[in-house]
């Protein structure tokens, strides 16, 4: 990845940020309207959940590269 400005790396890290709210909010919310089983619900929180943490971790590690 080629350099970044703090202003550019501080923007990517802000939608990161958003992405992985998105991905939370879908995970715990929609499982709940798609599903009326138990372990599909359960299933596809956790995945989302994941989506969501692989998404945090991601942009603190930009900024920790980065500042």
């Amino acid at each position: 990845m080629r350099d970044l400005r703090k202003a550019q790396v501080k923007g990517l890290s802000e939608f990161l940020n958003t992405v992985s709210a998105t991905w939370f909010s879908a995970g715990v919310i929609s499982p709940l309207f798609l599903s009326e089983e138990f372990k599909n619900v359960l299933f596809l929180s956790l995945s989302e959940i994941v989506m969501s943490l692989f998404f945090l971790g991601l942009s603190l590690s930009l900024l920790k590269r980065y500042n």
